[in-house]
């Protein structure tokens, strides 16, 4: 099934690669390039982020033996429309978008891994005086920044070829209106947890305030 598929499949990929590749020499500031590039990477970084920290969590011990051909053949479908981006970019009023996207599938997994790390870190510490809390594990969140951490800096750390367009400063925006809702949210949490902790609560403090290295972890992360 899958020979017959590839011999079906590849004649056809080659043909309209090709052509393609006539029609985004022939309009260069066509917009189609860069809603091509912008599909491709939302749909094959984020499958090679997914497949890539799968295959770490393995080497980390947290997981079994994942299907190695995912992260080969992800790879490559994503280096060779990067190397076809670098050779033609976009030059669209959007042009900025599919590094966007893909500056989205590393920093979603490394701000998901890094606010894992710290309440891994605080929480080991929380348990020193509230036994009920402890007992995570360290190596799915670190497999995340390991993923993570290469993919948003290739995209986004870069040196961009032109001034911020319209989908980089949206970005720009939407992520920092989310960090601040958070840490916002997370401090009004704190208060009215001691609030309460101050003036109607009866059971200790450690059991009263066992969210607290979630509110410090949300809190620092939204920061």
């Amino acid at each position: 099934t899958s020979l017959a598929t590839l011999v079906v499949t590849v004649p056809l990929a080659v043909y309209m690669w090709q052509r393609q590749a006539r029609r985004r020499i022939a309009r260069p500031t066509s917009p189609g390039w860069t809603l091509y590039l912008t599909v491709i990477n939302a749909v094959f970084v984020t499958s090679l982020v997914i497949s890539a920290f799968q295959v770490l969590e393995w080497l980390l011990g947290e997981a079994s033996a994942p299907t190695f051909t995912d992260v080969i053949v992800f790879a490559g479908i994503v280096v060779a429309h990067e190397l076809a981006a670098r050779a033609t970019p976009p030059r669209s009023d959007a042009a900025d978008f599919p590094r966007v996207v893909g500056s989205a599938a590393g920093l979603v997994p490394l701000v998901i891994g890094l606010g894992g790390l710290l309440y891994w870190v605080l929480d080991r510490l929380y348990s020193t005086f509230a036994p009920a809390a402890g007992g995570l594990q360290a190596s799915p969140s670190l497999a995340l920044v390991l993923v993570g951490v290469p993919v948003w800096a290739y995209y986004w750390l870069r040196p961009w070829p032109d001034e911020p367009g319209a989908p980089r400063n949206a970005w720009t925006f939407l992520t920092a209106v989310v960090g601040l809702s958070a840490a916002i949210g997370s401090v009004v949490a704190i208060v009215i947890s001691t609030l309460l902790f101050m003036f109607t609560a009866s059971d200790p403090a450690g059991a009263h305030f066992n969210a607290l290295p979630v509110e410090l972890t949300v809190l620092v992360m939204g920061i």
